[in-house]
């Protein structure tokens, strides 16, 4: 079980990492539009990654669980990603869609 630093300092790398990708991202698809800035936001149940101005990701900050959202600021439990040190911005970035019942990212369980 990772403690609250622990997970505090994947979210931001992670942060990092999907601003990274997201970049590429939109260098390749949309080349003439600036990318969307993607955003971490703490809160005292879940953390938010959000890209640009809607939701994308939360972090469960008892033990560091990636979900999807249903809505802003509500966690989607059928959508697990898996847990924030075991996975990467670029692994995450094409799960911002994902249906209930996706399976996690291979090795983020």
């Amino acid at each position: 079980m990772m403690d609250y630093s622990t997970i505090l300092s994947e979210c931001k790398r992670v942060q990092g990492e999907l601003q990274v990708a997201n970049d590429a991202y939109y260098k390749v698809e949309y080349p003439h539009s600036v990318p969307e800035p993607v955003r971490f936001i703490e809160g005292r149940k879940w953390h938010k990654l959000d890209i640009g101005t809607s939701g994308a990701f939360m972090v469960r900050i008892d033990d560091g669980l990636v979900v999807g959202i249903k809505a802003y600021g509500v966690p989607h439990m059928k959508a697990v990603h898996g847990y924030i040190d075991k996975i990467t911005g670029a692994q995450l970035l094409p799960r911002r869609f994902a249906r209930a019942n996706t399976p996690p990212i291979e090795g983020g369980i």
